[in-house]
């Protein structure tokens, strides 16, 4: 899935940077054992404990945490009830909220990731996350339903 998302990145040389945990270490060797048969990678190790020296990307997490601890405070508002790491929904909670950040943070640049990656605005419509979309065969929507039997 890294390799994947670098290639639609399209660019031809990365940097790689990561803490010491093992899991990630191997991660990152699979990326560049994969990566580096046609491309140029540079693998980087940040000091342990040491989280400001990954600047961006630890900001970027925290505002995703922060993203999904609001999605999850107003889905169990609107659901009445509480959700826990255990439920099914959870997850998906964090995806959504760093597929949000993605298509409309705006950056330095002015752009948001999304942008940079298509070159142009994300356009569709975002349906509230507790809720989905129904729709027949022919693509007619027909309206929303309550996804509570799925968390």
């Amino acid at each position: 899935m890294v390799v994947k998302f670098l290639g639609l990145m399209r660019h031809e040389k990365v940097k790689l940077r990561s803490d010491g945990e093992p899991a990630i270490k191997a991660l990152v060797q699979k990326v560049k054992d994969q990566w580096s048969k046609k491309h140029t990678t540079l693998v980087e190790d940040t000091p342990l404990y040491s989280s400001p020296s990954n600047g961006r990307a630890e900001r970027a997490i925290q505002t995703v945490r922060r993203l999904a601890s609001s999605l999850k405070v107003h889905a169990e508002l609107n659901l009445k009830c509480a959700l826990t790491p255990e439920q099914p929904g959870w997850p998906w909670i964090i995806r959504h909220s760093a597929w949000l950040h993605n298509r409309f943070h705006v950056k330095a640049n002015g752009r948001t990731c999304f942008e940079e990656l298509h070159q142009t605005r994300y356009k569709q419509n975002v349906v509230p996350w507790e809720r989905r979309k129904t729709s027949s065969e022919d693509g007619r929507s027909h309206g929303t339903r309550n996804m509570a039997w799925s968390l």
